[in-house]
């Protein structure tokens, strides 16, 4: 009798890892101080971090970490929100992507605020580079205003629809007004993974995540532990939907450095998620925590 072959592969252990991490790793709730990873997870991945730009000598990342600035600022993230993002996506001790590359493409200065007109070159950056590179990518947006007129709207989600056409997966945050995301840019467009915020400590849905049926899933986003900026290696906790989407992000890379395509990463990331277990009132998002 023949059985058909099952593929195993080898699986690290964290001890002692950030809350977020700790979380996402089981489907049961509580955290149990560990985070189990692939050691190759998001080799050959590159997700880019359009955002205030990357510490590239955070030892956290140091290696794997480039940046190119839109702002006339300078490479140097002065803001710090960029390279917290980008290590939870892929550090060493704070990522979930570990053998992920970055690429952060600066767009806010240190006020933390840029011109819409950023957003779409440096979207148009990433395609660029996707074209020449011509290997996995995904993008982490934790940034978003208000939705535009009818024609900015457009162009956002033209540029957006283009990218995910060469097979990049993009990961948004939903917001932290406490309001619907569908009234959120970009967190409405359709093709984009627009995610929520929970407190992995207690799985309850945080206060301030925007909410509705533009959220796809919902990740740890309160009091997350990762890179502090311009500090020489130390860490400091942020909270918001910001630390929520690299989480996701960070998953992404995983998949595709796994052979997946965009819509299968996609669609596994959603399939596997831990369903019903977040608490509180969700005003229509999906009990989906990310697994």
């Amino acid at each position: 009798m023949c059985e058909k072959s099952v593929e195993w592969s080898v699986v690290d252990l964290e001890r002692a890892p950030p809350t977020g991490l700790d979380r996402i790793d089981q489907t049961t709730g509580g955290l149990d101080g560990a985070f189990n990873f692939s050691p190759t997870g998001g080799q050959n991945v590159d997700v880019y971090v359009i955002d205030t730009g990357v510490d590239v000598n955070h030892p956290d990342i140091k290696g794997r970490a480039e940046v190119f600035d839109v702002t006339g600022e300078g490479l140097q993230d002065l803001n710090g929100h960029g390279s917290h993002v980008s290590g939870t996506i892929a550090g060493t001790k704070f990522g979930i992507a570990k053998q992920a590359r970055i690429t952060g493409i600066k767009v806010f200065s240190k006020s933390g605020k840029g011109a819409n007109s950023n957003i779409l070159r440096a979207l148009g950056q990433v395609s660029a580079l996707q074209k020449q590179r011509n290997r996995p990518g995904v993008v982490n947006m934790s940034l978003g205003g208000p939705r535009g007129s009818a024609q900015s709207d457009s162009v956002i989600s033209k540029a957006i629809q283009a990218l995910t056409a060469q097979g990049v997966s993009i990961a948004v945050a939903a917001g932290n007004e406490n309001a619907d995301a569908c009234g959120s840019s970009p967190a409405f467009v359709p093709e984009v993974i627009t995610v929520g915020a929970v407190d992995p400590k207690n799985d309850k849905f945080a206060s301030f995540s925007n909410f509705g049926k533009c959220v796809d899933i919902i990740a740890p986003g309160v009091q997350i532990e990762s890179i502090a900026a311009n500090t020489a290696g130390k860490s400091k906790f942020l909270s918001g939907t910001s630390m929520s989407t690299p989480h996701v992000a960070g998953v992404l890379a995983v998949l595709m450095s796994e052979g997946l395509s965009r819509a299968d990463a996609e669609a596994k990331l959603l399939g596997t998620a831990t369903n019903g277990v977040v608490k509180g009132n969700l005003k229509g998002s999906p009990n989906k925590l990310l697994f």
